[in-house]
C-alpha cells in the first residue's frame, strides 16, 4: 500500500458531492492507504471526512466509497459511489467490506 497526495483536487471530490455546506468550511479528511501500484483497470477507495454542515444530512463524521478508474499507475477518472453518516455510516462500511476496505481505518 502506498501514500497518497493530500492535494486540493482529491479533497473537492467528498466536497462537492456532500452537498452544500455553506461558506464556513472546516472538513477534516481521515485518508486510506491507497494500493501503491495500479496500473490499469479500477480501485475502491473507502474513507471518511468530519464535515461542518448547516444541513443536518451533511453534518458530522461520513463515510464515503469511491471508485477510481487508473491509467498508468494515475487515477484517470473517479465516481463518487455513496457517501453517508450518521446511523447509515455503517450501510458504507458493509458496501466497503465487500472490498476488503473499512472506512474506519482512515487516519
Amino acid at each position: 500500500m502506498g501514500q497518497r497526495s493530500n492535494g486540493r483536487q482529491a479533497a473537492t471530490a467528498p466536497d462537492s458531492a456532500g452537498g452544500p455546506s455553506g461558506t464556513n468550511r472546516r472538513e477534516q479528511y481521515h485518508w486510506a492507504t491507497f494500493p501503491a501500484v495500479v496500473s490499469e483497470g479500477s480501485v475502491n477507495y473507502c474513507a471518511t471526512v468530519d464535515a461542518q454542515s448547516p444541513h443536518a444530512a451533511y453534518n458530522g463524521r461520513q463515510a464515503y466509497i469511491v471508485k477510481a478508474d487508473m491509467s498508468g499507475n494515475r487515477v484517470s477518472s473517479a465516481v463518487m459511489g455513496l457517501v453517508a453518516g450518521g446511523k447509515d455510516f455503517e450501510i458504507v462500511t458493509k458496501m466497503c467490506a465487500k472490498y476488503g476496505l473499512d472506512p474506519r481505518n482512515a487516519s
